[in-house]
């Protein structure tokens, strides 16, 4: 089974896992509950909803879930808060870039054919891109006007 995030629903985690010598556990499940929820969170509010949920669980075991989602290639950690802080999202399809909004701080995936012609382009000169991750800042909305 290919274990990309945009191909993996809840139900296939454990089998994902489990074909990595992983177990799903409940620290692990809830993590990923969260981001199929909300997406691009830091550690500490990814830990904050985990720990709403089950207050047994611990920000280490927050960042073990996203190391393993991470080597796994489930999750991908971005720079999309507007203060430059990682934020983390499950992995999507490489052809979306995003769109931060520098005024009310929203992120929004956009589908572009950019991305296609960016890794040809890149493939025609030899390289090998094997991860393509655009930002772009953009004001979406009219706050502090």
């Amino acid at each position: 089974m290919d274990a990309r995030a945009d191909r993996v629903d809840d139900a296939d985690l454990a089998e994902v896992l489990r074909g990595s010598g992983n177990r799903l556990t409940q620290a692990r499940r809830l993590v990923w509950e969260v981001l199929g929820a909300n997406g691009h969170l830091t550690v500490a509010e990814i830990a904050d909803a985990v720990a709403e949920r089950d207050a047994s669980i611990n920000r280490s075991s927050v960042y073990r879930a996203l190391e393993i989602f991470a080597e796994l290639d489930l999750v991908r950690e971005s720079r999309t808060d507007v203060t430059g802080s990682s934020t983390w999202e499950r992995r999507h399809p490489d052809g979306v870039i995003h769109l931060v909004c520098t005024e009310c701080e929203q992120v929004i995936h956009h589908r572009t054919d950019a991305v296609d012609r960016l890794r040809a382009e890149l493939t025609a000169a030899g390289y090998d891109p094997t991860t393509i991750d655009i930002r772009v800042d953009i004001r979406c909305c009219n706050k502090g006007t």
